[in-house]
């Protein structure tokens, strides 16, 4: 999930997550695009069974969400797996065990690891609902776009994954509320209007052809 330029939200505010469960009791997720620094948590980090990574192991460390945020999750490359592991997809898994904690501080994890203190979670139909209202936006993305190091632009390199400029994708969003708003106060209240990101098009309009999502504006009437 990439989170949309008008996502007020400040806990989500242009966040990448990586979705790691889902279904119609609901949904969990890792924020992968905010860093923590090592050195301010070394008392949970040690509570983990984490003092200090070894053996030449990358271990990247991020916010991964406001539920349990002094809980620990890893999620890492599948070539070292536990029985309490949950894979994911091909080549990323996900564990929250002291066993593995363990073995990442003695060196003997996988090759890609992000540890993740908290993550996100939504209820049964919720996320549904919020990409419906245009707070998400989604992508299909590898192992090596979830495991890269820099962090700093993740939120936009998703959107240039995409072909999508998010500061365009404002402009547009704007244009299109201002419009929805308009219709609105047309009608009666017993009308209802949807507006909803539903796929990329490339739309020729007044700055020029660019690749953005396709708004669907639906006036359902009495």
């Amino acid at each position: 999930l990439i989170s949309m330029p008008s996502l007020e939200d400040e806990r989500f505010y242009k966040t990448v997550i990586y979705m790691c469960a889902h279904s119609t009791e609901g949904a969990m997720g890792i924020i992968i695009n905010k860093k923590i620094d090592y050195d301010l948590y070394p008392d949970l980090l040690e509570q983990l069974g984490i003092d200090k990574p070894l053996g030449g192991k990358k271990l990247y460390i991020r916010y991964g969400g406001p539920v349990e945020s002094g809980r620990g999750f890893v999620l890492h490359s599948d070539e070292v797996i536990q029985k309490e592991t949950l894979t994911i997809d091909k080549g990323v898994a996900l564990t929250s065990t002291s066993e593995f904690f363990e073995d990442l501080s003695n060196g003997k994890g996988p090759k890609n690891s992000i540890l993740a203190l908290g993550y996100a979670g939504w209820g049964g139909g919720q996320i549904e609902k919020e990409i419906l209202a245009n707070s998400w936006m989604t992508l299909s993305a590898d192992s090596t776009f979830l495991f890269d190091e820099e962090v700093t632009n993740k939120w936009n390199n998703a959107y240039r994954l995409l072909g999508v400029d998010p500061n365009k994708l404002e402009i547009y969003l704007n244009k299109i509320t201002k419009y929805k708003k308009k219709i609105e106060n047309k009608n009666t209240n017993t009308d209802k209007i949807f507006c909803s990101t539903v796929s990329p098009l490339n739309i020729d309009d007044s700055w020029g052809k660019y690749p953005i999502p396709f708004l669907a504006l639906i006036y359902i009437g009495r």
